[in-house]
């Protein structure tokens, strides 16, 4: 199976105005926004779609995404980079993805991991480290070793933003600066 046949099988179940997901909730029609980027490197994981990413059907590409490649710039982060959510739709008034939006967005995360074949993969914020890790959340910017791949868990980029604190976009920094002296 191909990426573009993964995103093919998801996408089909959302159409037409409100639809009833597998996971029991209406939702009104979003855009499916698949991951982007290019494989073999770095998968950054977020949560789910925003407003902009709804709108470009881009992972990524809001004011968070904004803020993470910038800082990706600044630190001369290594390429190549790919970028995903957990959940593939804006969820309504931009909530975090429920338990049962994060199980049905697993079904598609993991074959898309082994898909984009990352040797690392970052997990920005609670929800992505929940999904991956729902029994045994991984600390924060600690490199372990799971199966054929490397993981960090940091901040989301959307956090940084809330509470603007230099302190915690410093630690974010260092988190990135260690996957990569890791990876």
């Amino acid at each position: 199976m191909t990426l573009e046949e993964l995103y093919n099988e998801h996408q089909k179940e959302v159409k037409g105005g409100y639809a009833l997901t597998k996971v029991g909730s209406y939702i009104r029609e979003r855009n499916f926004v698949p991951g982007r980027g290019h494989s073999n490197g770095y998968l950054f994981v977020a949560e789910a779609p925003g407003t902009a990413e709804d709108a470009t059907e881009e992972p990524l590409v809001g004011d968070s995404g904004k803020l993470l490649r910038k800082i990706l710039g600044e630190l001369d982060f290594p390429r190549p980079n790919f970028f995903t959510n957990v959940w593939k739709w804006q969820p309504p008034r931009n909530r975090t993805p429920t338990m049962a939006e994060i199980s049905r967005g697993i079904q598609v995360l993991v074959p898309e991991i082994r898909l984009v074949s990352p040797h690392t993969i970052i997990l920005l914020g609670n929800t992505a480290n929940r999904a991956l890790f729902p029994n045994s959340r991984l600390l924060r910017g600690v490199l372990y070793e799971h199966g054929s791949y490397r993981f960090m868990a940091t901040y989301h980029p959307g956090y940084l933003l809330a509470y603007r604190n230099p302190q915690k976009v410093s630690v974010f920094k260092e988190h990135l600066r260690l996957a990569v002296k890791g990876g």
